[in-house]
């Protein structure tokens, strides 16, 4: 990825992630009257989002974020339910404890409508139809970000450390697959294709 690391993830819309996003994305990138010795200046903007990569044995943390009807508020502590641990980056954004890894990121520019293929034949600043969507349909749409800093993570206080003093290794990542959570299994030793 040269010259910068890109990250680019589909949310679906409506939703509470898509519509804040989209929302910052006028602030994305520097301003159009910066000039190529302004390069630098995109890396000490602050980050928009964290996007923090969730490890196997956290598919209930994955369920209080993408469930605002069951859980309106994921880092705070509800009746039956302990609220989500964390620490806050340089730029003051969430850092999920116990994670495989998180990546500050800004976006680069708008959302990209995955709904409506015409806009990519329109040309630069063209702007996207709404979608129309039936009963239970969904849309889509793609954001394009920048890494600005790979973050420290913090272990579950469970995995801080082994019994014999060695530092816990990190977890396979959770992987959302046909509508359940799973994860990937490292390949036996000394198997061969």
């Amino acid at each position: 990825m040269d010259p910068y690391p890109l990250v680019a993830f589909a949310l679906r819309i409506p939703s509470r992630m898509a519509t804040t996003l989209s929302s910052l994305s006028s602030s994305a990138s520097p301003s159009s009257s910066s000039t190529s010795n302004d390069i630098i200046s995109f890396s000490t903007l602050p980050a928009h989002m964290v996007i923090n990569l969730l490890s196997a044995p956290q598919a209930s943390t994955a369920i209080k974020f993408s469930r605002p009807d069951l859980y309106p508020a994921p880092f705070t502590s509800t009746s039956g339910s302990e609220g989500v641990k964390y620490t806050l980056s340089e730029d003051g954004l969430p850092v999920l404890h116990g994670v495989v890894g998180a990546l500050s990121c800004r976006l680069v520019g708008g959302p990209i409508p995955l709904y409506d293929l015409d806009y990519f034949g329109a040309g630069a600043g063209a702007k996207a139809r709404e979608p129309f969507l039936g009963r239970g349909e969904v849309a889509s749409e793609l954001f394009i970000a920048r890494v600005v800093r790979v973050e420290r993570v913090l272990a579950l206080e469970a995995e801080s450390e082994h019994e014999d003093g060695e530092e816990w290794e990190r977890t396979l990542p959770l992987v959302y697959h046909r509508r359940s959570y799973t994860s990937c299994h490292p390949r036996p030793a000394g198997k061969k294709d």
